[in-house]
């Protein structure tokens, strides 16, 4: 599967000694490389197959995560929680900013 394409000139992923940071991602169907105007469910959704992705790409999984955070414009239809607590066997750090 291919990478996503980047809305900046940017890394999906930086290595740093055993730290992989991952970031810059928002819902981009990887079948069709566009954005997704979909409900709140279906962009979470969508953003965390690219996470799970990029990962595999770089040999991580998402049991390999410590901490996430979302940014988000709106809190109403927050999925954030119901879908991630589906990926995480542990609790996790996480924050989340509303600009």
């Amino acid at each position: 599967m291919p990478e996503p394409a980047a809305a900046c000139p940017f890394s999906h992923a930086v290595r740093a000694g055993d730290f992989l940071f991952v970031s810059g991602l928002g819902p981009i169907d990887l079948g069709t490389d566009q954005f997704s105007c979909g409900g709140a469910q279906n962009k979470t959704c969508l953003t965390r197959e690219i996470i799970q992705h990029i990962l595999q790409c770089c040999g991580a999984t998402m049991k390999d995560i410590v901490k996430y955070s979302i940014s988000l414009t709106a809190l109403e239809g927050f999925a954030g929680n119901e879908v991630y607590e589906q990926h995480f066997l542990v609790l996790v750090g996480a924050s989340l900013v509303r600009r």
